[in-house]
């Protein structure tokens, strides 16, 4: 029983380091009907890393990007590219892209 409660315990500590409290949260959006804009690509311009927005349009960056001045390259079919430059954002804040 006490190796159960060590493994679980164990568990729970993992679970809350794994989240970086430093990250930058990002919604991507429709600019005119405001709903999520799904599976949107962004890419650090000039390179081919990148990261695709979830169902609900959000997605998450590590915060060493903000030490550099990086723009983002917003992408989806049937949209309109958006350029976001990194230095614009909030830590721990929900910023929207539309």
């Amino acid at each position: 029983m006490k190796n159960y409660l060590y493994l679980i315990f164990l568990f729970f500590i993992f679970v809350l380091f794994s989240q970086n409290k430093d990250d930058f949260q990002l919604r991507i959006v429709d600019s005119i009907s405001n709903e999520p804009v799904s599976f949107a690509t962004l890419r650090i311009e000039g390179t081919y890393q990148g990261v695709i927005a979830d169902y609900d349009g959000e997605l998450r960056l590590p915060s060493s990007l903000f030490q550099r001045n990086i723009i983002l390259l917003v992408t989806r079919i049937g949209y309109q590219s958006q350029n976001v430059h990194v230095s614009e954002l909030q830590y721990n804040f929900l910023n929207i892209v539309k």
